[in-house]
């Protein structure tokens, strides 16, 4: 798990994360239309990640010991970050449906340069990345949610 200030962002997450930054970068590098979407992502994604990394994820860490009924001093810094998300929620939604977009815009160009049929795994096709396909799909905000 990443450390963050006592306490981790869960290791399934920060994997992803850096899983979907590493198949981003080699997408980056891609000429014409799939490099162009692929840095178009990255583009808007690398702000958004560090900020997830920053104050969205680490408190996520502090489950498993509040599950517990564990509180120590040093998840005090908690607060401030849960506070934060709460008052960046809006811009980050608004990021996310930016992200799919994008996401969806690379996977297309990427998929019409492979030829048609089902997206493919990734290393079969440039700029196809199969997790980038994935965040694609499963980013979309729900239909019929309300926010608050």
């Amino acid at each position: 798990m990443t450390q963050t200030l006592g306490f981790q962002i869960p290791r399934p997450l920060k994997t992803e994360h850096d899983e979907l930054h590493a198949e981003l970068a080699r997408a980056t590098k891609e000429t014409g239309e799939i490099g162009i979407a692929a840095r178009e992502v990255a583009r808007i994604l690398h702000p958004h990640f560090v900020a997830e990394e920053e104050f969205a994820l680490p408190p996520l860490g502090l489950l498993p010991a509040l599950a517990r009924g564990t509180i120590t001093p040093d998840m005090k810094v908690a607060i401030n970050m849960t506070q934060r998300l709460k008052s960046e929620l809006p811009r980050m939604l608004d990021e996310h449906k930016a992200i799919v977009v994008a996401l969806r815009k690379l996977v297309r160009r990427a998929a019409r340069w492979c030829g048609s049929g089902p997206v493919r795994p990734a290393g079969r096709c440039p700029g196809e990345p199969a997790l980038l396909w994935r965040q694609s799909r499963r980013a979309a905000p729900a239909r019929g949610r309300r926010e608050r």
